[in-house]
């Protein structure tokens, strides 16, 4: 049993950690996007590609 709540709190941990991070980049890109960066610029800022970043540029 011991194991089983290690690796559910884990994964717990894990998942809270990865919507920080998610988080923390959608929130960069909508700065950049309301400064009036291209989709092309923010890609070479944050180093992500277009796909990443397409979501956040609404009718683009």
């Amino acid at each position: 049993m011991f194991t089983q709540e290690y690796l559910l709190d884990k994964a717990k941990k894990e998942g809270i950690q990865t919507g920080m991070e998610k988080g923390k980049i959608q929130g960069k890109i909508e700065m950049l996007k309301e400064l009036g960066y291209s989709i092309v610029d923010v890609c070479k800022k944050l180093s992500l590609t277009e796909d990443q970043v397409k979501p956040y540029y609404a009718g683009a």
